[in-house]
């Protein structure tokens, strides 16, 4: 490969770090921001309970039921979805 090329192949993958920064940063803020709207008591309650959930069933477990959770969240968004559609919960 030429001298140039490489600097090509070079300034080419340097454009492409330099957006997915960018994106990276505006999800950060947009994350960073959705962290202030929620009140700190939930964000505490929460990581206590999930810390006290992991302690008690385990670490293996807690990753069984993550996967297993993962799997059934595209049908619960359906579901989800089909109910707002009707009406459901409004």
């Amino acid at each position: 490969m030429t001298r140039q090329k490489l600097i090509d192949q070079i300034d080419a993958l340097d454009q492409q770090l330099t957006l997915r920064t960018e994106v990276v940063n505006v999800l950060a803020k947009n994350t960073h921001s959705t962290f202030k709207k929620v009140p700190p008591i939930w964000l505490i309650g929460s990581g206590v309970l999930a810390g006290t959930l992991a302690g008690y069933i385990g670490a293996t477990n807690m990753y069984s039921a993550g996967i297993a959770g993962s799997r059934l969240f595209p049908m619960a968004r359906h579901a989800f979805s089909m109910g707002q559609q009707i009406g459901v919960g409004e």
